[in-house]
């Protein structure tokens, strides 16, 4: 009764949760016991995935149940009982590794020939979080900005990780990057010593920043670009901060002034309705002097 996307596709993977959890369960645990009843309940259970599955529902289930309905429609159905078998919440939890910049989780069968199940199944590269955290930000000069905080994505480590901050214009799309400097992350590092230098520092000159002119004038929304072992992420910056982050609107500041003082260039920093930071750059004419 639902029409075509995310409501109909959010209501079937429920569905193919508890066909997993309630009907193929039991059958796969009675195999040996009652196999005409498994076969049965295998036979009803694929013509319900046949008629209903369909290859963007994946993300609806949790990985390990996506690789056990794609085994069980697709593969060899002692891959899908062996996975069938395997209970996450008493093993230990599966390594991952990263591979031409995804990050693939190691699941019973992942890249065993005799199962012959695609690398896609286990792919959780856009599963995995970034965590990101803005602590401060500082005036340094007329257009200079100082912001530190830290960054790292989930499940991969900090010993690789070329990260920068982008500035890019709300109206136009256009674009500037500017490298951050890893740092220390104490905060961090208690939780996982592999955080140790998810710390970032960057220092960003408006004034000097379109090829060593002044940033155009717009609302220019900042972001994170988020890059370790080959994965890359960006995410906007600002919303997740420290606590004691001063976020009170201030004066605007002088980037540049015409030769003849009759306009100016000033920038501020503000923070949207949702938390992100962003900078706004404006010409104006110049304010008067007390």
């Amino acid at each position: 009764m639902l029409p075509p996307g995310a409501p109909r596709r959010r209501m079937l993977g429920r569905h193919f949760r508890s066909l997993l959890r309630t009907a193929l369960r039991p059958a796969v645990e009675a195999r040996h016991e009652n196999p005409p009843f498994s076969a049965e309940v295998y036979d009803r259970a694929r013509a319900l995935v046949q008629t209903y599955w369909r290859p963007d529902m994946g993300g609806e289930l949790p990985p390990i149940d996506w690789i056990r309905l794609y085994a069980f429609a697709c593969g060899p159905l002692p891959a899908f009982e062996q996975l069938m078998e395997y209970d996450p919440a008493l093993e230990p939890a599966p390594r991952e590794i990263v591979d031409n910049g995804r990050v693939y989780r190691c699941y019973p069968l992942f890249r065993d020939p005799a199962a012959g199940l695609p690398d896609v199944l286990f792919d959780v590269t856009d599963r995995l979080r970034t965590q990101h955290r803005l602590s401060s930000l500082t005036w340094q000069g007329a257009g200079r900005i100082r912001l530190t905080g830290h960054a790292y994505i989930q499940s991969l480590g900090t010993g690789r990780m070329q990260s920068e901050l982008l500035l890019r214009a709300r109206e136009t799309g256009e674009e500037h990057l500017v490298p951050l400097l890893a740092r220390p992350a104490p905060e961090l590092t208690e939780q996982n010593p592999e955080l140790m230098m998810a710390g970032f520092l960057a220092e960003l000159d408006l004034a000097a920043l379109a090829g060593g002119g002044p940033i155009a004038p717009g609302t220019w929304d900042c972001f994170l670009n988020v890059r370790a072992d080959g994965v890359a992420r960006t995410v906007r910056l600002g919303r997740r901060h420290a606590p004691e982050l001063d976020r009170t609107a201030r004066r605007a500041k002088v980037l540049a002034r015409d030769p003849g003082g009759a306009t100016e260039l000033t920038a501020a920093a503000f923070f949207t309705t949702y938390g992100n930071l962003s900078f706004e750059v404006v010409r104006r004419i110049p304010l008067p002097t007390a």
